[in-house]
């Protein structure tokens, strides 16, 4: 990566929003492309009859109310009368995710549950913008946001099997899993974090759970890139971590030292996306097994600060396999390889596991 370093921080916007074409306000009810001499007048009883407003390719769009975070003009804004919510798939601290019908196509809405909170809006805002500037089959689209009576939502494709780490699950309950599975959803998470780190971004939250999978079809699973909440772009070859992430799968860099401390000398590369993948390469293998299970967090912070702690070895996944999750570990940030040379690596390997099972070559 090259070129000065252009950093945002998470949870914040920019100082000066993206610029937004003005738009002429009127009336509901006067005609957006007729002639503006010729419309209706407004009655001026009371400011209370009057609505301030834009036309949309959707239709009327009441203006925001004060104190509402401003929409990207690059988001689609989506009329909230167009989608029916048909139920939660999932709930986290401060929002909700609910399986939708945009117009009579599923989608997901990832919904805030305080409708007042600007931080949260804000960041939910950032997310879908960086979302909408990607285009790969490995990271999730997002649609468009919507602003209805419940409060500021982005609307995305819907991933019908739900997180990696739940599909991993589910399978492990139903029995044993070919490695040549476990192979290809590797790479296509692997192909997801390529394409991502070619366009300056590092995600600095890798895990199984913060990838979506539809695993019906063994032939082509579908791995989605998700939960894009902590990342940051670079375009240079570093970029400030400050401590995020989720601790057991976070590279020993971006834990604080006597240097850093003080949140100066705390840059990081693209590589700390590298080592979460070891640790999504151990949970595909163990079907969503939990690294560190036993043990306290003040003994996993310390562990893997300080680079000695490792996840359980396997003891019955192929050698290259192993070499390359535990090449994605390696302490020295800049000897861990990039993830156009760990797909790479799978590919070959899922091309040798197909050969020796007598499965047809697919191309990956």
């Amino acid at each position: 990566m090259q070129g000065p370093l252009a950093a945002v921080a998470p949870g914040n916007v920019a100082a000066t929003p993206p610029a937004v074409k003005k738009r002429v306000q009127i009336a509901p009810d006067a005609k957006p492309d007729g002639d503006r001499k010729t419309a209706k007048p407004l009655p001026l009883v009371g400011s209370d009859m009057l609505k301030a407003g834009e036309w949309h390719h959707e239709g009327w769009q009441e203006a925001a109310a004060a104190g509402v975070v401003p929409v990207p003009a690059m988001l689609q804004q989506i009329n909230h009368a167009h989608v029916l919510k048909v139920k939660e798939l999932g709930r986290g601290q401060f929002g909700t995710v609910l399986l939708a019908r945009w117009l009579g196509v599923e989608v997901a809405v990832k919904q805030l549950l305080q409708s007042g909170d600007e931080k949260a809006s804000a960041e939910l805002l950032r997310e879908a913008e960086l979302l909408a500037s990607l285009c790969h089959p490995c990271i999730t689209q997002v649609y468009g946001v919507m602003l209805g009576p419940e409060g500021l939502a982005t609307v995305m494709e819907f991933v019908r099997g739900g997180s990696l780490r739940n599909c991993l699950q589910q399978i492990k309950a139903k029995g044993s899993c070919p490695a040549t599975l476990k192979c290809a959803i590797a790479l296509k998470a692997a192909r997801g974090l390529e394409y991502l780190h070619t366009r300056h971004v590092v995600h600095f939250d890798v895990k199984a759970e913060n990838l979506l999978a539809d695993l019906h079809d063994h032939e082509y699973p579908v791995i989605k890139i998700a939960d894009m909440g902590l990342s940051k772009r670079s375009a240079a070859t570093t970029v400030s971590g400050n401590m995020r992430g989720t601790l057991p799968w976070m590279a020993p860099e971006l834990f604080p030292t006597d240097c850093n401390a003080d949140g100066e000398g705390d840059r990081v590369t693209d590589k700390v996306d590298v080592f979460s993948f070891g640790m999504v390469m151990w949970e595909i293998w163990t079907l969503g097994g939990m690294p560190y299970t036993g043990m306290k967090m003040p003994q996993i912070f310390a562990g893997v600060a300080s680079g000695m702690l490792r996840p359980k070895p396997l003891t019955d996944a192929p050698s290259e396999w192993t070499a390359i999750m535990e090449d994605c570990w390696t302490v020295d940030a800049a000897e861990r390889p990039s993830f156009s040379q760990v797909a790479t690596r799978l590919s070959n390997l899922l091309a040798s596991l197909r050969q020796a099972t007598g499965h047809p070559l697919l191309q990956s």
